[in-house]
């Protein structure tokens, strides 16, 4: 009997809302490496809601298995999910108040001990202006709830410690996402030239700034905006692309028509994408910094982000005067930020190659093996 289970691998579960296309590499190569160590990974997720204006990409994982996210009010989801999960060896959730699946989970292993379960989560609510303190209360005494903790960064990680969770059962898993279209871009202006580049793409041969974001309000894009029309003011040949889609739409497409040194290019993904950030000379992400500023760095931008104490975990990537800039929630300050980069190339330069091995370091491989190397430790604990 022993050789039998032996032979069996071990079965780990992660359950998520839904999977969009940024997820997708990083799965890919999650499962492969499990594989390699015999454990079998299945990836659970419900559908993308079309009004939220994501890819819904569960179909590209081999892995994943569709199941319906039954809506509670917009405030709760269930996932008929409970009885299957029991099967597993580690099961690895969201860490999010709104799964309600979570909380039959918590209560299994209270009282059955099974399944072993996981949080990948920030450890908080970074966003506090669109979360209650309740939600934010429950958010924390459940942290230490969990066998295991996937944090998101380093910053999660001790959110999560300073609750008196062990450390030796976190895992910093460093967010990331597959980049390998923009190195290949970046590339490219390596060999053509910059200002060739930006010519295909209908740019101005000036100082460029890149924001490439979801569009909606806690991005402060009327604070971009603003920083905007300052920085033209001292330097006639800035311009900024903004690249993404969302509930603020209309109003850059408004600015855009208003302000011509505002070029938007709309929703772009993967090369496209790529080509935009590879022939820029700075991103702007002034609020919400998330995964985006691996995009920038993947490019070799310096970011500048401005200090709204909104920002996701992936803010722990940010080196003010290394490989960016961090400015007060201010207008003027950010954009005399923005004039001090494109006034001293020389310093631009030095950040850019701060950046890019920054990019190198939060990479999607280096994810894989942290994440696969927290299954392992939780599996065998």
């Amino acid at each position: 009997m022993a050789s039998v289970q032996q032979l069996m691998p071990q079965r780990v579960a992660i359950v998520q809302r839904v999977i969009t296309n940024y997820r997708v590499g990083f799965l890919n190569r999650l499962s492969a490496q499990l594989a390699g160590k015999g454990i079998k990974l299945t990836v659970f997720a419900g559908k993308v809601p079309r009004r939220k204006g994501f890819v819904d990409a569960l179909d590209e994982l081999p892995c994943g298995v569709r199941v319906q996210n039954i809506d509670l009010g917009g405030k709760a989801y269930w996932q008929s999910l409970f009885w299957k999960l029991q099967q597993y060896d580690l099961v690895i959730v969201e860490q999010a108040n709104a799964a309600l699946l979570n909380y039959a989970l918590l209560l299994s292993r209270w009282v059955i001990q099974r399944p072993r379960l996981a949080y990948w989560g920030h450890g908080t609510t970074m966003q506090s202006e669109h979360s209650g303190l309740w939600r934010r209360w429950l958010k924390r005494t459940l942290t230490g709830a969990v066998d295991h903790w996937f944090a998101y960064t380093q910053i999660s990680a001790e959110i999560v410690a300073e609750t008196g969770y062990p450390r030796n059962r976190i895992t910093v898993v460093n967010n990331s996402v597959d980049t390998n279209e923009i190195l290949a871009a970046v590339e490219n202006v390596r060999c053509k030239g910059r200002d060739a580049v930006r010519q295909t793409l209908g740019l101005d041969s000036g100082f460029t700034a890149v924001f490439c974001s979801r569009l909606y309000e806690g991005k402060k894009l009327d604070f971009l905006l603003e920083v905007t029309a300052i920085v033209r003011r001292h330097a006639p040949d800035f311009q900024c692309v903004i690249i993404g889609d969302g509930p603020e739409r209309s109003r850059i497409e408004a600015a855009a028509r208003d302000m011509p040194w505002i070029r938007f290019a709309g929703a772009l993904y993967d090369r496209q994408k790529a080509n935009y950030l590879a022939a820029s000379d700075v991103m702007v992400l002034p609020a919400w910094v998330g995964l985006s500023i691996l995009d920038g760095f993947a490019a070799g931008l310096p970011v500048v982000a401005a200090d709204f104490r909104n920002h996701s975990p992936e803010i722990a990537y940010l080196e003010p005067g290394l490989n960016g800039l961090m400015t007060v929630a201010d207008p003027k300050a950010y954009a005399t930020a923005l004039l001090s980069l494109r006034n001293d190339p020389d310093r631009r330069a030095a950040m850019s190659l701060v950046a890019a091995e920054s990019g190198r370091r939060y990479s999607l491989d280096q994810m894989v093996e942290r994440f696969a190397k927290g299954i392992g430790t939780a599996l065998t604990r």
